[in-house]
């Protein structure tokens, strides 16, 4: 067996973070975690019993993973367990991702399959496939009732960033996580790299993580929304050039006539942030401060 500690990037995260902190200590032990909190206001790092780094700014989860990987690497981990402060992941499930990742020393990355926290039995995310379309992959099985398909580990091209075992050579190798995405689609970013770097991505089914995820927030809701969009058209452009990225922006056009054009006239808010995002990622911008501000 691999050796392997976990880490959580925290940002406001109350009981949610304490939940998912003590999956962690009872999947790797508690002195093998470590908790990089993001400047949060709320208090809830403050008695944890694991280690945490406290940052005094908001640096984004590309950035407070970047840390954990530097943190790993020192203690000499062969992997390194990310999990969302809002996911859980019973030690079983870490252990499958943990075997998966030591029979395959080519693998490079394994997720778990995600289900919805209080509904179980729909998925949150399985994996997803790069289209380079307006925003760049498709991600399969959301809100599709938990069949329990596929049964057995498959290759990937990335999976749902809430649960995700990394090897930390091959993390580091293709560079880590890349901070100027801030959030959101920094795992298909990583995943891209390592591929092109001729490490494999796997989801193992059977390891389930049950996350709340930032939908019911308004506010964050749209942060995330300005994100995917702006950074479909950054990724796309770092990994396939600019004829990939040229391609994104053509979908991103037409979807913006077709749809979030009219829609963001009729007042949708939702609609808004996308087209800020795209607008943002088609000009190289860095992300707007005001809509990183509600992360």
């Amino acid at each position: 067996m691999i050796d392997v500690v976990a880490a959580i990037v925290a940002r406001n995260g109350g009981a949610l973070l304490r939940e998912a902190a003590s999956d962690l200590a009872a999947a790797v032990g508690a002195p093998n975690v470590l908790v990089i909190d993001n400047a949060s206001n709320d208090g809830s790092t403050a008695d944890l019993a694991v280690e945490v780094q406290r940052q005094t700014a908001n640096l984004g989860y590309a950035a407070g993973a970047n840390r954990a990987l530097t943190w790993a690497a020192q203690r000499g981990a062969a992997a390194l367990l990310l999990l969302n402060q809002d996911a859980r992941l019973g030690p079983d499930d870490a252990r499958l991702m943990i075997e998966l990742l030591a029979s395959d020393p080519n693998l490079g990355a394994v997720f778990a399959k995600v289900v919805q926290r209080d509904r179980p039995y729909l998925l949150d995310g399985l994996l997803g496939r790069r289209n380079l379309r307006h925003k760049l992959t498709t991600g399969l099985g959301a809100g599709r009732i938990d069949d329990g398909r596929p049964a057995r580990p498959l290759a990937v091209h990335h999976g749902h960033g809430a649960a995700l075992l990394l090897r930390v050579s091959a993390a580091r190798e293709v560079g880590g996580f890349d901070e100027r995405l801030f959030a959101y689609h920094d795992e298909v970013d990583l995943c891209w790299r390592l591929a092109r770097a001729h490490w494999g991505v796997a989801l193992e089914p059977r390891a389930v993580a049950r996350h709340v995820g930032p939908d019911a927030d308004a506010n964050r809701r749209r942060a995330k929304n300005y994100l995917l969009a702006r950074n479909s058209l950054l990724v796309a452009r770092k990994n396939a050039g600019w004829c990939g990225g040229l391609r994104v922006a053509v979908w991103a056009l037409a979807a913006t006539l077709l749809y979030y054009g009219p829609t963001a006239l009729a007042g949708n808010a939702d609609s808004r942030a996308l087209l800020q995002g795209w607008v943002d990622g088609l000009l190289n911008r860095e992300a707007r401060r005001s809509v990183l501000s509600t992360l």
